[in-house]
């Protein structure tokens, strides 16, 4: 088994809370919980020293007290009308409790007012500008759909989540969904034979509603309840609108398809996905139709714009020298897909007129007002992809024809207001032809594009965080830790042993951890600020005296990583961290170089990091605290700064452990051969799965053995494994579905004290 997997528990500037969260490095540990955030940081700075002194593998556990609160901040939903929704329809929060989601910042953008998804930034600020971490693109408000808002962010942020706020929330009063609704662009109800002559023969239209995938229907016009008879437009596309209806009902008893409707109203075909009841299996109201053939003849699929046919003055335009002569410096004002009215300038110095051609003039007039248009926001599709053309003939239908950029949009249409070049362009009368409009049944609760959209970002708020108390402790390790099984030391940085000798409750509820468990130590930190410089000292802190628990002194002087000789000259250049990490490290290293039953003490146990101890220990006070269980930080002549001491608190009160690589040498065994006999649950419980066990451990002891792990030339005299009947079992232990082995070990003792004893020989010759 591993034997230096370390457990750091409490508080942590960040990171997930009651997990315990596996890293491999303090990159790992930066990533995941943050930066030392403070000189305080007992969490961050415990971490370093571990992984400066040789650690590797680390569960980190952040721990917060009840009554801690995540950083938020929610936006409102579009509405209905032109009307936001009164309370929020979304509510973005830290990902976990603490001050930290306080320094978070998030932009909700939408390049187009009327588009049904967005996109959401998360990031902080450097310098006062918003800097972006995370970047999700394309979101929206459908449960279920592959970009819904809450599970992409939720499943991939580690900064943010999202939920959902009244306005969106089905079981609130509040809520604002509705049904999915496709309105055709218009058609021209002057052709009677519209339909008649486009449709002879079947016809194919692709629909998804209610997103349950894409869907084919076909309609035979040789079958029509009422054929097409060329005769009345608005009687034609009631039929075709009526078998579209019928078509889509034949696809399934589904109550999407049952419910589904389609008419024809004056010019424009509307179908509609009425809201479901909503539940797990029955998804929100939505619409999408194909782009075939069909589809754009009915104006319903693909991108289907409105249009603006100027009408004012078709007959003036139709001299050569009209633009060049009338044309001045001035602007219009538009309305695209209700964005809102506009204004675009034109200069007539740079439009190119050029009084020749009545054609060639209308051209460059209506590029320079595409131009305009496009340049209000290249961000925005309908502004984007906004088109003006000039029609010189025939000469009854000269005029401009602008088109909106946007097809999809909920509402596309587009009106000429006022402007003083207005009247000049025919632009002040003229005829609307509306395009296609799709309202979603998510389309009242996408958010508003209002949040952060400045260069600083929106800031979030309300994040704080209560130190975890003494049960928060006992019930993660009860909950959590407990199933870790790989755990074998444990720290609570933050946490020392009280300096009037009554304590710690957190301390306590861990080492009864570790009793329980029986597979792990805690390593304990002294109070800081205290001087252990004589037996009496240690006597009155009342330390407890368990096998499974080790003490190391005194505290550590570490760079402070806050101190800059030019940026922060004032701040201390050290600071103290707790003795924990570091040790915690060694026995890490020296697992690694020489195995657990090797002390992690001597010369070769030199500390990095360390830039001093915030109290000297020499041989006196050595030998003061030494037999006490308390293991010294020294500085030693030739070696630097080295532990010096691998005892357990249980030096007097159990001295059989009282070494820190016997104790951890047992664990190791004892979880080892656990673990590699799980094979042998219910075989049957003979002379034959005895046998089987003895030379199973037996193997595995002799490889200890070999490695330098006990004492003893020859195996016999280093270990023993003993299971049989009469032996280790009673017949009473069979009949109870009990085998039991006995496995002994002489322990490798570290060699404290060297003595030398020098005697003079005399009477020499």
């Amino acid at each position: 088994m591993a034997t230096s997997v370390a457990a750091f528990i409490g508080k942590a500037a960040k990171g997930p809370v009651g997990e315990a969260e596996l890293i491999q490095s303090f990159d790992d540990y930066n990533n995941l919980y943050g930066d030392i955030d403070s000189e305080g940081d007992a969490m961050g700075i415990a971490v370093q020293s571990f992984y400066l002194n040789g650690g590797k593998s680390a569960f980190i556990c952040r721990l917060a007290g009840e009554g801690s609160s995540l950083a938020s901040i929610s936006v409102n939903g579009e509405g209905s009308g032109g009307t936001p929704t009164t309370s929020p329809a979304l509510v973005i929060s830290a990902s976990r409790e603490g001050t930290w989601g306080n320094k978070v910042y998030v932009r909700l953008l939408k390049p187009d007012q009327d588009a049904l998804t967005f996109t959401l930034e998360v990031g902080h600020q450097d310098k006062g500008k918003f800097v972006v971490d995370e970047q999700y693109s394309g979101l929206g408000m459908r449960a279920g759909d592959a970009n819904y808002a809450l599970s992409v962010v939720n499943g991939a942020s580690s900064r943010v989540r999202l939920s959902l706020g009244d306005a969106a929330d089905p079981d609130k009063a509040g809520e604002q969904y509705q049904a999915a609704v496709l309105t055709g662009g218009a058609l021209d109800a002057t052709v009677n034979t519209l339909f008649s002559a486009a449709i002879t023969a079947p016809v194919s239209l692709s629909l998804n509603i209610n997103a349950l995938g894409a869907k084919q229907i076909t309609l035979n016009p040789a079958s029509f309840t009422t054929p097409l008879a060329g005769a009345a437009h608005a009687t034609d596309g009631a039929s075709v609108a009526f078998e579209i209806q019928k078509a889509v009902r034949a696809l399934s008893t589904e109550q999407a398809y049952q419910s589904f409707t389609c008419a024809y109203s004056v010019d424009h075909f509307v179908l509609t996905s009425p809201e479901p009841a909503r539940n797990a299996d029955k998804p929100l109201a939505s619409l999408e139709a194909g782009s075939g053939d069909f589809a754009r003849l009915i104006r319903i699929g693909g991108s289907q714009p409105a249009e603006f046919k100027g009408t004012g003055a078709p007959g003036s335009f139709g001299t050569a020298t009209y633009f060049n002569s009338n044309v001045v410096d001035g602007d219009l004002t538009l309305n695209v897909d209700g964005h809102g009215v506009v204004t675009v300038s034109l200069t007539k110095s740079k439009i190119g007129l050029q009084g020749v051609s009545n054609q060639d003039d209308g051209d460059a007039v209506a590029l320079a007002i595409q131009n305009a248009v496009r340049a209000l926001n290249p961000e925005i599709a309908a502004y984007k992809d906004f088109k003006c053309v000039y029609i010189g003939t025939p000469a009854g239908s000269r005029g401009f024809r602008l088109t909106s950029g946007n097809g999809s949009a909920r509402v596309s249409s587009l009106t000429v207001p006022g402007g003083t070049l207005r009247t000049i362009l025919g632009l002040n009368t003229g005829t609307q032809t509306a395009g296609r409009s799709v309202a979603q049944g998510t389309a009242h609760v996408v958010p508003l594009a209002a949040l952060g959209l400045n260069d600083q970002g929106s800031e979030m708020a309300g994040g704080s965080e209560n130190p975890p108390t003494a049960n928060d402790y006992s019930d993660f390790y009860d909950s959590v830790l407990r199933k870790v099984r790989d755990v074998s030391i444990l720290l609570v940085p933050g946490e020392y042993w009280a300096a009037d000798g009554s304590g710690n409750a957190v301390i306590a509820a861990t080492l009864a951890h570790c009793e329980k468990m029986k597979n792990r130590v805690v390593i304990i930190d002294p109070p800081p600020g205290l001087e252990l410089d004589q037996e009496a000292t240690v006597t009155a802190l009342a330390l407890p005296s368990s096998t499974y628990s080790v003490l190391y002194y005194p505290w550590v002087k570490v760079a402070n990583p806050f101190y800059h000789a030019e940026k922060n000259p004032t701040a201390s250049k050290t600071l103290s961290a707790p003795p924990s990490g570091f040790a915690a490290g060694m026995w890490s290293r020296i697992d690694g170089k020489r195995g657990v039953w090797k002390a992690p003490a001597g010369m070769e146990a030199g500390l990095f990091g360390a830039a001093g101890f915030e109290y000297i220990i020499e041989d006196g006070e050595q030998d003061q605290l030494n037999p006490l269980g308390v293991n010294c930080y020294r500085n030693m002549p030739g070696g630097g700064r080295v532990i010096w001491g691998a005892r357990t608190l249980a030096t007097k009160a159990d001295p059989e452990w009282r070494y820190v690589p016997v104790r951890r040498t047992a664990i190791m065994i004892e979880q080892s051969i656990y673990n590699g006999i799980q094979w042998a649950v219910f075989e049957p419980n003979d002379h034959r799965l005895w046998s089987s066990l003895r030379a199973n451990i037996g193997n595995f002891m002799n490889g200890l053995f070999r490695a330098g792990a006990f004492q003893g030339e020859k195996a016999s005299d280093a270990y023993f494994v003993r299971c049989g009947l009469g032996d280790t079992m009673t017949q009473g232990d069979i009949d109870a579905g009990q085998v039991i082995v006995i496995v002994g070990f002489a322990p490798l003792k570290p060699a404290e004290f060297v003595i030398v004893r020098i005697q003079q020989k005399v009477n020499l010759q």
